[in-house]
């Protein structure tokens, strides 16, 4: 199995290496002999930098394959803009990878438009 973790800060105040620790401390218990680790670790960058112009973001989306775990704190990691993150989560999805977030429980198809939508309405209100 292969497990991917992807990260990513915002402001020199957040730090990359908590989200780091917080994702490998739910793969460690299911990681397996045989079972592969792949980081995609965003250096701090905008909120507002859209996805084509994150380098790191299109390796990872790149790299990911059916059967994958894409393990991440939080979703707004992925993208704070609303069309952008439902983008990413049908691409990930349509192509078998199961997506895992520390901070949201539930992830499909109906509740990644309410996160989609409070990630970009927390963006416009910084």
């Amino acid at each position: 199995m292969r497990w991917i973790i992807s990260t990513r800060v915002s402001t020199d105040m957040q730090k990359v290496e908590n989200q780091i620790k917080e994702c490998r401390a739910y793969i460690s218990p299911l990681f397996k002999e045989g079972d592969i680790l792949l980081e995609f670790n965003e250096p701090e960058m905008s909120s507002r930098t859209e996805m084509d112009k994150r380098p790191i973001l299109q390796e990872m989306l790149s790299n990911a394959k059916k059967g994958d775990t894409l393990v991440i704190y939080s979703l707004d990691r992925l993208a704070r803009d609303g069309f952008e993150l439902v983008a990413i989560y049908h691409e990930l999805i349509g192509r078998g990878v199961k997506i895992h977030s520390i901070c949201e429980p539930r992830i499909d198809k109906s509740m990644i438009h309410i996160y989609a939508f409070k990630g970009e309405t927390e963006r416009d209100a910084i």
